[in-house]
């Protein structure tokens, strides 16, 4: 589940996506996004482009995440008007898997409608390592 790491900071549109995709209905984080979002999502195994909530919602149904216990860890962010940049670890059953990029475009009502995210798995504690050192 994603850890918001601003202090008094009211949780962002992308902590709510990655609560609901690592909760038990994981299509139930569409409910953040804009209907029409335009997203990129690069992992190892491919690089998904797609519009609109019913692309995003075949890619979270496709996606090779049933029963393994993954969750999203933001563990550093930043942000600038409506973007908000995050560095994070993905986690499997407690340990980390990868770690990812992303960056998000906030809409005026809570939702985003832009989504880019890198994730990649060759090292899996940078992520952990740049958290210790701050």
């Amino acid at each position: 589940m994603a850890e918001p790491t601003r202090e008094n900071a009211e949780e962002s549109a992308i902590d709510k996506y990655y609560a609901r995709l690592d909760g038990q209905q994981a299509i139930e984080a569409l409910d953040v996004t804009d209907k029409d979002v335009k997203f990129l999502i690069s992992t190892p195994a491919a690089t998904v482009v797609g519009q609109g909530q019913g692309d995003l919602a075949e890619y979270i149904n496709n996606r090779n995440a049933h029963g393994l216990q993954r969750t999203h860890h933001v563990l550093r962010r930043s942000r600038d008007n409506d973007l908000e940049f995050l560095l994070g670890e993905v986690r499997e059953g407690g340990r980390p898997l990868g770690s990812f990029l992303a960056v998000v475009r906030e809409t005026g009502d809570g939702t985003f409608d832009r989504y880019i995210c890198h994730f990649q798995t060759e090292l899996t504690d940078t992520a952990t390592d740049l958290r210790q050192k701050s």
